[in-house]
Parts: structure tokens; sequence; C-alpha cells
């Protein structure tokens, strides 16, 4: 529509004005009552423009049209919105976070994949049927609040967001969920394990009330679960809840069991937990009862070694020293005669030096002194070495100073590849004159039987 007109337009044109304005006159007529009983909600900008326009066209048909809004309502954008009394006031937002906790699905076995979506909330006012992401929004919003009797109606709101923002980025970072960069703490999270437990920790602290002491963060904080029930998770459990058997066996060698002490959630077989331990990405473990354990960090190393250790639990000599140190961490272990006495051959052996025996026809250089030594101290409880000089650098005369040193003790066998047998009989004949050497798998000595010979031969 134009209200403009030309300088020629003549009486036909001023009369199709006034018909025109007649017939707005009665359309406006006909849409005030409609207006009046029905309230409008629309944008701030969408408020002031209709305000101009409709005061505008009611002056120019003569109506004398006013349109008035609460100016808190006209801040924001709402003209006399339904549901909210006439002439009500704002209440004031109350700064109250909800952690609402939902579990995820572990696609596959990513031992890393997000297990926890949590989302940080507030809930405005007692009994709002909405909740509000935290800094987000306008500082006047209109929120649906239930009465006691379940009555429904809508209430004007006014918030604070820079506390509000103040707020959630606190919590975020007690929570271990943000390190303060730009921008903002966000809202949600994906987390994965270890990072979930560790920031529901740290948000049943803020939400116990012993928080309102000289640590209480000026703000409200509750955890909701609303599908299924909360994440069971051990206390930090040490060395000290766990009891370990070391049994020897008849054939040799020794066997290892025992049990991990979960307080409230009862226990787990030590050969139970190993298992497990490979597919825990850190320091919480999880069992298929859905009861998370948390280890602390030294124990979970500990744990870790001795499973490397005693695979299946068929204990290594390999063990005694990670055993040794759950012992001093307070773990409880009952041992057999054989192991404790495999513990002190062990310990005898950190204080052996030995010296090259007399009958070595060589004399050793210092760093064949060392490996020498280092051998001998394995062979007396019984260990295993690996000695991986170069070539040249005189392995043999060194492993020959370890069986004089030991001549006492029976023979001993050495195992060689066939092309180089015939070069341990020569050195053994020239470093170490006074052993007598035997050679299997050749000649008069080919055959099981007199090999057996053989063997009986040499230990006499």
């Amino acid at each position: 529509m134009s209200a403009s007109t030309s300088a020629g337009a003549g009486a036909g044109a001023g009369a199709g004005a006034a018909q025109e304005d007649e017939g707005l006159r009665d359309l406006l007529h006909e849409l005030l009552p409609a207006l009046s009983e029905a309230p409008i909600e629309m944008p701030s900008w969408g408020a002031r423009r209709l305000r101009m326009v409709a005061e505008a066209l009611a002056d120019s048909l003569g109506l004398g049209l006013r349109v008035t809004a609460s100016p808190e309502l006209d801040a924001e954008g709402a003209l006399g919105a339904p549901g909210v009394p006439a002439g009500s006031a704002a209440s004031q937002a109350r700064l109250s976070l909800v952690c609402v906790c939902e579990p995820l699905r572990a696609p596959g076995a990513d031992l890393a994949a997000p297990r926890l979506q949590l989302t940080v909330l507030i809930e405005p006012l007692e009994g709002c049927a909405e909740r509000l992401t935290p800094a987000a929004g306008r500082p006047l919003a209109l929120v649906p609040v239930l009465s006691p009797r379940g009555e429904r109606r809508l209430e004007l709101l006014r918030r604070d967001l820079e506390a509000e923002r103040g707020a959630l980025d606190a919590l975020a970072r007690a929570a271990g969920l943000w390190a303060g960069e730009a921008g903002g703490a966000p809202a949600r999270y994906a987390l994965p394990i270890a990072a979930a437990i560790e920031a529901l920790r740290a948000l049943e602290r803020l939400a116990r009330p012993a928080a309102n002491g000289a640590d209480y963060p000026g703000y409200d904080v509750r955890v909701e679960w609303p599908h299924g029930d909360p994440w069971r998770v051990t206390s930090d459990l040490d060395d000290s809840a766990l009891s370990l058997t070391i049994k020897a066996r008849a054939a040799g060698g020794s066997t290892l069991s025992g049990s991990l002490d979960l307080g409230e959630h009862g226990s787990l077989r030590f050969n139970d937990l190993t298992p497990l331990l490979a597919y825990s990405p850190g320091r919480f473990v999880e069992l298929p009862s859905g009861v998370f354990l948390a280890l602390t960090e030294g124990f979970l190393q500990r744990l870790r070694e001795l499973d490397f250790a005693a695979p299946n639990g068929e204990l290594s000599p390999a063990a005694v020293p990670v055993i040794d140190r759950l012992q001093a961490e307070r773990a409880r272990v009952k041992a057999s005669r054989a192991w404790l006495a495999l513990v002190a051959r062990m310990s005898e052996a950190r204080d052996l030096d030995p010296a090259a025996p007399a009958a070595l026809a060589a004399t050793l250089r210092s760093y064949q002194v060392e490996g020498f030594k280092w051998m001998s101290r394995l062979a007396h409880w019984g260990g295993g070495a690996c000695l991986a000089d170069d070539m040249g650098l005189g392995k043999t005369v060194q492993a020959l100073a370890v069986a004089l040193s030991r001549a006492e003790g029976g023979p001993c066998l050495v195992v060689a590849p066939t092309s180089v047998c015939g070069a341990w009989v020569e050195e053994a004949r020239k470093f170490a004159p006074s052993l007598r050497v035997t050679r299997f798998g050749v000649g008069e000595n080919a055959t099981p039987e007199r090999r057996r010979g053989a063997l009986r031969q040499a230990a006499a």
C-alpha cells in the first residue's frame, strides 16, 4: 500500500484514497479485538517496529490507538507473553548447577573412547520445569514453572550471565575438565573412563554439604543420572588391599594366587584381575559386574610388573623383586619354603663378589671381570643371563670362568651350534685345562644311550 499522491491525481484519485482509508478502518476494527484477546511474543526489534507502525497507522486513521508494554518485556521482545500475569516482576535466577550424566556405549574395543556424556545446566528456580545452558541466552527469559499442585505457569526470569559464566568455568576447572582456554568452559563433555571418574569425584566433593566451609564454591552443585544407576567406583586401592599365596609345585617352580579386597564391593581373585589390566588404559579398571576399581598409580605399576613375571599364575624368579616391593608397601604374602629359600639366595647374590678362579689360564680384562661377576651372581640363585658382547670380546672365556668357579657343584652343559662346538672344545682345553670336556652329537656319542653314558662319566 502507498499513501503518496501525485500533483495531477485529480478528484478521482482522492475519492479512491478515501475509500481505501475507510476499508482499512473497518479492517482494523475487526482485528483489534483479536489482538487484545491473544498476546503476542516477538523479538525486541519486532516489538519496536510493530508499535511504531500500529501507532502511526492508528493516528492516520483517527483511532487514537496506543500500544504499551512492560519495560522488562519490551527489552526482551515479548508483548504480553501468554501465562505471565500483568505487571509481574522478574525473579532473580539462582546459581544452581546440575551435572547430568549419560553413559555412552563404547564402540568396539576402543579403550580410549568416550564413555560418559556430562552436561552442565542451570536450574534457575525452585520447581522450574526447564533447565538452561549456563551463560547462554538473554538476561531476561520466560521459563515454565510447576506449582506444588502441579499447575504450570510462565515466570519472567532475570539472569546474571556473567555470574553463570564464572560458575561454569570454576566448576569445569575444579573437575579437571577445562584448563582455562579462551572462550570459556563448554557446558557439555564426552569423557573417557579415567577423565569421567576423576570429574565425578571432584563434583561429588563440591556437592557435599561439608563443602559449605572455606572451600564452598558459591553455588549449588548436584549430580544426576536420569537413565540408569550411577557408576560404582571403589575407593583408591593400594598394596594393602592385596593378599598373595605362593605354593611350590612337585615338578618344580611355584604358582601364585590371591585376592584383592574391594571393601564394600566384595573381593576379586587375583587371577581374574590380571587379564583386565591389559584392557585398562589407566588406573581405573572396569569389572564385569560394572564396578570400577580405582588403583593408585604405584600399585597399578607393581601389579602390571607382577603379571609380567607371573603369567597365568606361573611364578618366575623375576617376580621376587616385585613381590618384595609389594610387601614393603604392606601387601600380605604367604610363601612356601622353596620360595623363601630362593629369596634368600637372591639376597646373598646381591652381596656376592666372586674372584676369577685361579685355574683359569687367562687374565680377564676389566669388562670381562664384570661380566664374570654378573653371571656368577645370577648362577648363585639360578637365574638366566644373556651376555651380548660383540664377536671377539671374550664371551667364551667369561663363560668358562663361571664354569670353573662352579665345577665343584657338578658338570655344566654347553648347547651351541655344531659349527662352533669345535672352537668351544679347543678354548676349554686352552683356558680351562682342568675341566674334562666331552662332546656330544657326533661320532661315538651320537646315540642317546651313549650320550647318557658320557654324561655319567663326566659327572664321576
